[in-house]
């Protein structure tokens, strides 16, 4: 649905083959490493150098700064605008704002939210066009943890192909089910999450360090994504 051919963009971006499937795909690697700008190429909004973008159907983005998407003084106003952009009816708005749990907060100025308040809305405004892919760049920035929770949760239910860009190792290896790896403009590793995190030195590579719960995995001889998976299993 969604593939780049050997793409390059100033030294940002250096030969960059990637194909984007079913699930959710995150890039991650250090600041610095081309994960943005690779976003905005997947967009349509920089154009390569060199190299192929293949596009087939409708890419929506939620970029990393949710507030600077927003243009109305209320929530629910937001929602409604979006709608007449796209030339839907605005009907069912508070429905919209129920099933992404923001319904309490519709008549609320949506730069007046928090951070995780304000992701969910740009994504609930981005999955309003339809996108058979959803770009979404640094998705935990600012996020407390009850608000990565129900990021987490949102992003599973949404069911078509998301690629992420993050450096939250964390949130990444609990959400993601394949994983790019970016270090200096090139990816120099691609998998099954489990395997980059798992069997991969990858994230030594560039820098980073095994999540905690990686090394609680290895000691105990799984390969667990998150806390919460472990606390089921000793039940």
């Amino acid at each position: 649905m969604l593939a780049l051919r050997d793409v390059w963009y100033k030294d940002i971006i250096r030969g960059v083959t990637l194909e984007i499937g079913k699930g959710i795909t995150a890039i991650i690697g250090p600041n610095g490493a081309g994960k943005t700008t690779l976003l905005r190429i997947m967009a349509g909004v920089i154009k390569p150098d060199k190299g192929i973008v293949e596009r087939r159907g409708r890419v929506a983005a939620s970029w990393q700064n949710p507030y600077y998407g927003f243009y109305k003084t209320s929530v629910r106003d937001e929602v409604r605008y979006a709608l007449k952009l796209i030339g839907k009816p605005a009907d069912n708005v508070d429905k919209i704002l129920m099933d992404m749990g923001l319904l309490e907060y519709a008549d609320m100025s949506p730069f007046k939210l928090s951070m995780g308040q304000a992701r969910i809305l740009s994504i609930t405004l981005a999955l309003l066009t339809d996108p058979d892919i959803l770009l979404i760049d640094e998705p935990t920035t600012g996020l407390d943890t009850y608000e990565k929770r129900r990021l987490v949760d949102v992003l599973k239910d949404i069911g078509r192909p998301i690629v992420i860009a993050s450096h939250d190792i964390d949130f990444v290896i609990e959400v993601a089910d394949h994983v790019a790896v970016m270090d200096r403009g090139r990816i120099i590793a691609y998998g099954d999450t489990l395997d980059i995190f798992y069997e991969s030195d990858s994230l030594e590579k560039i820098g980073f360090p095994k999540p905690f719960i990686v090394s609680v995995g290895k000691a105990i001889g799984l390969r667990l994504r998150s806390v919460d998976e472990l606390a089921e299993i000793i039940k």
